[in-house]
């Protein structure tokens, strides 16, 4: 127990004098997070999209886009270029999927293929948890009050489920 207040006083310490990164253990787990800044500016680059050869004809973004946005962030800045969460489903039954070590390569029916990385997330306490070993990204579907749907990478799986809205994501664009 003095050993976990010890790390939470060294974490808030840390905080308090302004650095990047904070130490947290539990008796679950122990990992390191990275606080995050807000981007000064949240442009959208030139859109490159991959056809996949999907069923749906969804094309999918060549990259995320930059930094973590929570749903509301999400759906303001880009609307219905969020994939809706059976566009994540079609993309998980439809290609194959392979991890790199730090992400997925994706590769459709027709051979080509994207990467979706492991970047972590943002949780509601502002600091980024999992960043190379797992990754989430928002969906435009309601999931329920205060939730909304969203995918997650890891090693051992990809799957879907809801998250809180203050919880900030990843951002992969799709065209319709």
């Amino acid at each position: 127990m003095k050993k976990l207040l010890f790390l939470v006083s060294l974490c808030l310490a840390v905080l308090s004098a302004g650095a990047q990164r904070c130490e947290v253990a539990s008796f679950f787990h122990n990992y390191t997070s990275t606080k995050y800044e807000e981007p000064q500016n949240i442009e959208t680059p030139t859109q490159n999209f991959v056809d996949l050869g999907l069923p749906s004809g969804t094309l999918w973004k060549d990259r995320n886009e930059e930094g973590f946005y929570n749903l509301e962030q999400a759906l303001s800045a880009f609307g219905s270029s969020i994939p809706a969460v059976e566009q994540f489903k079609e993309l998980k039954r439809c290609c194959r999927w392979s991890w790199t070590g730090s992400g997925y390569k994706v590769t459709g029916p027709n051979g080509k293929s994207l990467l979706l990385p492991a970047v972590g997330y943002r949780d509601c306490d502002d600091c980024i948890y999992d960043e190379g070993t797992a990754g989430s990204y928002w969906s435009s579907t309601p999931f329920a009050p205060d939730y909304g749907w969203y995918m997650y990478i890891s090693a051992s799986e990809v799957g879907t489920d809801g998250n809180y809205h203050c919880v900030s994501l990843s951002v992969r664009l799709v065209r319709r």
